[in-house]
């Protein structure tokens, strides 16, 4: 039987079936934005399916955050085995290991493989991505791996840790919090650390 579609629907359909992504780079969709998408997705025959999920994913690395976060977002619609299967096919890792969208996106699916917790542990080693790095370790404690705390901390102490003002300078990464966690002890946290988080 044939898919029929809306006149937009159709439009995705033809962008995606193109390999043109650009439109997921453009805004941060809605959820029922990102949920039809999926299920234009969802219509296609298995290998059509495959192809373009791969490519959504291949492709997290050439456009910026908001592609990233729609992409991984379209993703939390599709069969996870489906997802995982494509992503094993990935090559050169290392240039998604900024994705917040598949940092996140694995602990959603909240399904042990090794494929993803390799992928998540090398997330918490060398993301350069402090969004990344947090939701990699946490997705980590989702599936049951190791808790995310711990990990975020024993990653910071290997990283080399900075001193306190450092960290409280720079709240706005997600390392300087486990920083400050590290470091605090009880003559610091009043006169210090307090202090500062309150001005």
């Amino acid at each position: 039987m044939k898919n029929t579609y809306s006149k937009e629907s159709q439009k995705i359909r033809e962008f995606l079936l193109l390999d043109n992504f650009d439109f997921l780079d453009k805004t941060i969709f809605s959820e029922q934005e990102l949920l039809k998408i999926a299920r234009i997705i969802l219509k296609e025959e298995d290998e059509i399916k495959r192809n373009i999920a791969f490519n959504l994913i291949d492709r997290i690395s050439s456009y910026n955050k908001k592609y990233d976060w729609n992409v991984a977002s379209i993703l939390q619609h599709i069969p996870s085995d489906l997802v995982i299967g494509v992503f094993k096919n990935i090559q050169n890792l290392p240039r998604l290991y900024n994705s917040i969208g598949l940092s996140w996106l694995f602990g959603e699916f909240n399904r042990m493989d090794q494929s993803v917790t390799d992928y998540l542990y090398s997330v918490v080693n060398y993301s350069t991505n402090s969004d990344a790095w947090w939701r990699a370790a946490f997705s980590l404690e989702n599936i049951g791996v190791e808790e995310a705390v711990n990990l975020l901390k024993r990653s910071l102490k290997i990283d080399k840790i900075k001193n306190l003002k450092y960290y409280l300078h720079n709240l706005s990464n997600k390392k300087s919090i486990v920083g400050i966690l590290i470091l605090s002890n009880v003559d610091n946290i009043q006169n210090i650390i307090y202090l500062e988080v309150t001005k």
